[in-house]
């Protein structure tokens, strides 16, 4: 018993001795709330996710083979159907994609041996990303689009893919 009376005097002279400070403090979380709440509301997230583009993949039969990058404004990976390697890059830019991103997954698609490159934008592409496309055989898909693509795509398999799984099942 002495020692809860103890306890009670013992808050009782803290609450006393805090009770100046308690409006400064009660301020100072007003303030950090507000910042915070003021801070979270400027920061946009994408329309999608990486993870909500993947799944169209899944459901046509892909298989994530490499992820080579994840971030809050794309991913790089490497999937695989039938046995061809595709070079997947997905882009939640808040403009049309130039031809910077077309260059680079070409680049990427002969230094890591894939047949496909797919570049996937949020926002769709210029004039001159298209053109370089069509020069380089990139797939230029927006992710509006992303499921009807690859329904067309899982029609028709194209002759890279068919040749690929062929090679894979006689070795």
């Amino acid at each position: 018993m002495e020692m809860l009376k103890l306890a009670w005097r013992t808050l009782k002279e803290f609450v006393r001795f805090a009770s100046p400070y308690w409006p400064a403090l009660a301020g100072l979380v007003l303030v950090y709330l507000a910042a915070f709440v003021l801070r979270r509301r400027k920061v946009q997230t994408p329309p999608g996710s990486n993870a909500a583009a993947l799944d169209y993949f899944f459901c046509q039969g892909y298989e994530v083979e490499e992820v080579l990058y994840q971030g809050r404004m794309g991913a790089e990976y490497i999937l695989s159907r039938l046995g061809a390697r595709t070079c997947l890059h997905i882009k939640w830019w808040r403009k049309p994609i130039n031809e910077r991103p077309v260059i680079d997954i070409g680049e990427a698609r002969s230094r890591l041996n894939c047949e496909f490159a797919i570049l996937v934008s949020k926002e769709g592409f210029t004039r001159k990303a298209r053109r370089l496309a069509l020069e380089t055989g990139v797939w230029l898909w927006q992710f509006n689009r992303l499921e009807a693509e690859l329904e067309r795509l899982a029609q028709g398999i194209p002759e890279g893919m068919k040749t690929a799984a062929a090679a894979k099942t006689r070795s």
